[in-house]
């Protein structure tokens, strides 16, 4: 059986709800905060449900691609990413909740199974998976602040 990913990051930043949406939700922006990124390809605009967008990225030691369906869309709070094509299956989803004082809780989730990778141990995927996740909220909060 293969292994079923649920990874969730979360941060609290310093930072207003809209400021980190501009650039989370941009995926023009995708590689000033996700520094795995090589390319992004913006297959349709604006953001919207059925929007599609082509990254590529080094995950492990290997070059992958994988294409993105938005499959909900909530502007500046929520973004909700089928993976329809590439080596993981599933989806990836975006929050930001503003706390009230100029701050905001910023959470990714994926969800899924690793396709291409089911050969490595699950713990192995998590762990990676889980820390480059973590990098990206830390860029991300740099980007958004600048």
């Amino acid at each position: 059986m293969a292994t079923q990913l649920d990874i969730t990051v979360e941060r609290r930043m310093p930072v207003a709800a809209e400021r980190i949406a501009a650039v989370m939700f941009d995926p023009a922006q995708d590689q000033t905060w996700m520094k795995a990124l090589s390319g992004v390809d913006v297959l349709d605009q604006p953001v919207a449900i059925g929007a599609r967008v082509r990254r590529h990225a080094r995950f492990m030691g290997k070059d992958i691609s994988w294409i993105t369906v938005v499959r909900d869309y909530v502007p500046g709070r929520r973004l909700e990413l089928d993976i329809a094509e590439g080596p993981f299956v599933g989806v990836v989803t975006y929050e930001i909740t503003a706390t009230g004082d100029s701050s905001s809780v910023v959470r990714i989730r994926n969800v899924g199974s690793p396709g291409q990778f089911a050969w490595m141990p699950g713990f192995l995927i998590r762990m990676a998976m889980r820390s480059s996740l973590a990098k990206d909220l830390r860029h991300l909060e740099a980007a958004a602040t600048t």
